[in-house]
C-alpha cells in the first residue's frame, strides 16, 4: 500500500423525507476506509412551553443504521454510526473528531451539529494493514446504504435527538458525506488475507438469570474484535452489565472480568474513547489480533462452543447486542499464501 496510489469515492446523500434508506453505488475496489460526516440544523421553538429530554448517544442517533451490500440482500456490514463512533475509538488510539454536539433540548435557533465517523477496514496500527480489505465479489451488486430512523420522516429525526416536553423540534438540512479511500494498485497486486464482515447478534436478558450465554455461530473463518453494547428499552443504557467472560470448551479468555475493570483498562489503553456520561459503561470492546498481529485471532472452530457469558444485572427490557468484526478467507488463498496457521484458514 502507497500514499501515491490511493484514491477516494466521494458521495452526499441529502435528507429528503420520501427515502428511509437511500442507496449508492460502490465503484471502489480494494476499500481501506470509509469516513461519514454528517451535519444537521436543528431548531426549537417554543411549543407548549415544557423542554424535553436529550436521547442517550445525541446526534449519533440520526443514523442508525450504515450497511454494505454484495449481491446478496444480507448486509455484509452492518453497524450503527454510535457503534462505529466505539469501534474507531478502539482501533486508532489516538484523539477523535469530537464534532459538534447538540448539548441542549431548550428553545434554540439555527444550531449547526456534526459529527465525525470512520470505518476501517485496513487497521492503522496492525504489523500489516493492507492484509485486510474489503473488496467486492458482485461488483454489478456493490453499494452501501444508509438508514435513517424511525420510517425517515422528518419528525423521526426530530424525536432521535430530543424525547419527552412539548417543544417544536425541527431538523433540517441533514447531509452525509461519504469518502471511500481505496487502493487500485493493492486490488492488482494482492488478494487481502482476510476479507472482512462486520455482523450483529442480539440476546435479551432475562429478567432473573446470573449467568446469559451467547455462543459464537460464526460460519467466518476468524474474528477479529468483539464490540458489546447493552440497551434498555432499545435505549443505550449503562449498568446493564456486573462482568464478562469470553471462553470456549478448552480455554477460558476472559475470567468473569468485572465491568468497571474493564472499562478502566480501555480507558488506559484507547486515549480517543470518550468517557461520556450514561454512554461509558454500555459498551465493551476486545481486540483479537495481538500486537497487531492476525495469527492470534479468535477461530470459532478451534477449541469448541466460543461463547461470552454475562452477569447480568437484571431487567426483562434489556438487550446485549455483539458487533463482530468476522473475517473470511478469499477463494484460493493458501496457507503458505498467507503465513498464517492453516487453522486460521
Amino acid at each position: 500500500m502507497s500514499l501515491s496510489t490511493i484514491k477516494v469515492q466521494r458521495s452526499s446523500i441529502n435528507f429528503t423525507g420520501t427515502d428511509p434508506k437511500p442507496q449508492r453505488p460502490l465503484i471502489a475496489s480494494a476499500i481501506l476506509a470509509i469516513f461519514v460526516d454528517m451535519r444537521a440544523q436543528v431548531d426549537v421553538a417554543a411549543g407548549g412551553g415544557v423542554d424535553g429530554t436529550l436521547v442517550p448517544e445525541g446526534s449519533d442517533n440520526l443514523l442508525p443504521f450504515f450497511r454494505i451490500f454484495d449481491g446478496a440482500r444480507t448486509p455484509i456490514i452492518e453497524i450503527s454510526a454510535a457503534e462505529m463512533r466505539q469501534k474507531a475509538q478502539r482501533e486508532v488510539r489516538g484523539q477523535s473528531v469530537p464534532g459538534v454536539q447538540l448539548v441542549s433540548p431548550s428553545i434554540q435557533v439555527a444550531t449547526q451539529i456534526r459529527r465525525h465517523y470512520a470505518l476501517y477496514f485496513a487497521k492503522p496500527r496492525r504489523a500489516n494493514p493492507i492484509e485486510v480489505h474489503l473488496r467486492s465479489k458482485d461488483p454489478q451488486n456493490f453499494y452501501l446504504e444508509v438508514q435513517y430512523p424511525g420510517t425517515g420522516l422528518v419528525t423521526d429525526l426530530a424525536t432521535a435527538l430530543i424525547t419527552g416536553g412539548n417543544r417544536t423540534v425541527t431538523v433540517s438540512n441533514y447531509t452525509l458525506d461519504i469518502s471511500v479511500l481505496y487502493d487500485p494498485a493493492a486490488f492488482v497486486r494482492m488478494l487481502p488475507i482476510f476479507q472482512p464482515r462486520i455482523r450483529r447478534y442480539s440476546i435479551q436478558a432475562p429478567l432473573t438469570q446470573k449467568d446469559l450465554e451467547f455462543k459464537l455461530k460464526s460460519t467466518a473463518t476468524a474474528i477479529s474484535s468483539s464490540l458489546i453494547k447493552t440497551a434498555d428499552a432499545g435505549v443505550v443504557v449503562e449498568n446493564a452489565l456486573n462482568a464478562i467472560t469470553l471462553r470456549d470448551d478448552a480455554t477460558v479468555y476472559r475470567d468473569a472480568v468485572f465491568v468497571r475493570g474493564w472499562h478502566e483498562e480501555e480507558l488506559a489503553q484507547y486515549p480517543a474513547l470518550e468517557n461520556q456520561a450514561g454512554v461509558a459503561m454500555a459498551y465493551f470492546g476486545d481486540e483479537f489480533a495481538d500486537n497487531g498481529r492476525l495469527g492470534t485471532l479468535l477461530a470459532p472452530g478451534q477449541g469448541g462452543n466460543v461463547r461470552w457469558i454475562f452477569d447480568v444485572n437484571g431487567g426483562a427490557t434489556r438487550a446485549i447486542t455483539i458487533i463482530n468484526e468476522e473475517y473470511e478467507r478469499p477463494t484460493g488463498l493458501t496457507a503458505d499464501e498467507a503465513h498464517l496457521p492453516a487453522g486460521l484458514l
